[in-house]
């Protein structure tokens, strides 16, 4: 191989070698660029779920108040129930008894028979 030669070859690897380190340092500047977006995403995401976190534990908090409230809801109603049924029976009890009463006083007042009891009916709601 001739000098000349040598020398063309030798301008030929420094074009491509030159080349090569243009591409490396492309490369190298796109990594970086993509670790510095990367970084970017990380610092929004971990923010992202730091809020999405203090949000469900609102979230959690009040839904836990409404049990609360809804068990002492339910207590209370279940307390004013069992009231009305209370005074109910003792309506019933009491008419029962004004009933029985009224039928003894017309029997004794008229022939002294027993007054014959009507059947029961029932009403039909409105």
């Amino acid at each position: 191989m001739t000098q000349e030669e040598r020398e063309e070859m030798r301008r030929h690897f420094g074009v491509l070698t030159e080349d090569l380190r243009s591409q490396l340092q492309q490369v190298a500047e796109g990594v970086t660029a993509h670790g510095e977006a990367l970084d970017r995403f990380r610092a929004e995401t971990g923010s992202n779920f730091a809020d999405v976190g203090r949000q469900f534990v609102a979230v959690r908090s009040g839904a836990e108040a409404f049990r609360v409230e809804t068990a002492r809801n339910f207590a209370a109603v279940h307390t004013e129930f069992a009231a009305v049924r209370s005074e109910a029976e003792a309506f019933r009890d009491e008419t029962a008894r004004n009933f029985a009463a009224v039928r003894s006083e017309m029997a004794s007042n008229r022939t002294g028979a027993p007054v014959p009891r009507r059947p029961r009916t029932r009403r039909r709601p409105n």
